[in-house]
């Protein structure tokens, strides 16, 4: 979890990672960090090193994740809890970008056609970006009550 210009790489981060199903070499820094590290180890979805880890212990590391199914299985195991939250807003986004996609203007491509075919997709944007957002949220929630638990 390096540090980032545009975040702390704590427990958003872990959590996003989670829910693409890898699992993580985790090498906290400070913060909460250390906590978030200790609960990726305990839920078997990775490991930790300390921050003065050799390259040779890192690479160690990253096949040990990579080659063990154990860690896999944990960590896709927390990928389909996070999935189950957030599935209903993915399949929205999804039904709305389909619809979007099957979308044609008319033949003759007036502008009264061009025009709604621009409020369409302004309205599935607008649509677009807040379920985005509301999922957003829903991870933070996740990402709270993960905080909670210490």
């Amino acid at each position: 979890m390096p540090p980032s210009s545009s975040r702390t790489r704590g427990t958003g981060t872990v959590i996003r990672a989670l829910a693409a199903g890898a699992p993580l070499v985790c090498i906290p820094l400070g913060r909460d960090q250390y906590d978030v590290a200790a609960r990726v180890v305990w839920r078997g979805a990775g490991v930790t090193l300390s921050a003065r880890a050799t390259a040779s212990a890192l690479k160690r590391a990253t096949s040990t994740v990579l080659k063990n199914e154990g860690f896999r299985e944990a960590s896709q195991g927390i990928a389909q809890a996070i999935s189950r939250e957030t599935a209903g807003d993915l399949c929205d986004v999804c039904f709305l970008i389909a619809n979007a996609m099957a979308f044609e203007a008319p033949p003759d491509s007036s502008s009264e056609g061009l025009r709604a075919i621009a409020a369409i997709a302004s309205r599935a944007t607008n649509y677009l970006l807040q379920r985005l957002e509301q999922i957003d949220q829903r991870l933070d929630r996740l990402e709270k009550a993960v905080g909670s638990q210490q």
